[in-house]
């Protein structure tokens, strides 16, 4: 999804062929992130990275035990793309929970495309749990993904009584810290406009990461 600006004021939704069977609950789902992010259409929020902070973690991480093991030259992209995308997964999950819950409640005719693709994206997230991946990242990184990722299942297991979805965070310990951010993601979506900011908020400050990023906000017209 690509989100409107000023200057191309049109939301654009592309949809992967390989996942042309949820299409419809995909644009829907894409659809509720822009009203959960976009609630107050007069100060829209911007997730905007601490460039220095995240530098400095960068040039932490590079000490770790876990990343002297990689070759220097590729230990650096490496560490700095798990930043990245640890803070990507930050902003993003608390929002996907939030728009997959109102999917759930407001669009029954698309609960099946919904349990397909919820399930898969459950499957591949608890695929970064293998031992492999874990002694290679750094201990506060791979933590704190897999507790971002046992929240989306604690959200899915609860709502859909699904009850296979904790099983991998429960056997590895991420279950109850993943509980705990579930439950500050719920309840508050559509009255409060400024719900999506709280969550991402609560979540960094349980997570250690509220140094990370700060918010920047767009005047709407």
């Amino acid at each position: 999804m690509i989100t409107a600006t000023h200057e191309t004021p049109v939301h654009a939704i592309f949809i992967n062929p390989a996942f042309e069977r949820c299409a419809n609950y995909l644009v829907a789902m894409q659809a509720a992130m822009i009203l959960v992010k976009w609630a107050d259409p007069q100060r829209i929020p911007d997730f905007v990275l601490n460039r220095q902070e995240i530098q400095s973690i960068v040039e932490k991480f590079l000490r770790d035990e876990r990343v002297l093991r990689i070759e220097k030259t590729l230990a650096r992209p490496f560490i700095q793309s798990l930043c990245q995308g640890l803070a990507l997964q930050l902003t993003s999950t608390p929002v996907q929970i939030l728009a997959a819950d109102w999917c759930y409640k407001n669009c029954p005719e698309l609960e099946a495309e919904q349990r397909t693709h919820v399930r898969q994206e459950i499957r591949q997230a608890s695929a970064s749990l293998t031992k492999e991946i874990r002694q290679r990242t750094p201990e506060y990184i791979f933590a704190r993904n897999a507790t971002m990722n046992a929240a989306h299942a604690a959200w899915w297991s609860a709502l859909a009584e699904d009850t296979q979805a904790l099983l991998p965070y429960e056997f590895f310990g991420f279950k109850d810290k993943g509980l705990q951010l579930y439950s500050k993601a719920m309840g508050g979506f559509p009255d409060n406009p400024n719900r999506y900011c709280e969550v991402v908020d609560s979540w960094a400050d349980a997570l250690d990461m509220r140094s990370w990023y700060k918010w920047q906000y767009r005047q709407g017209k």
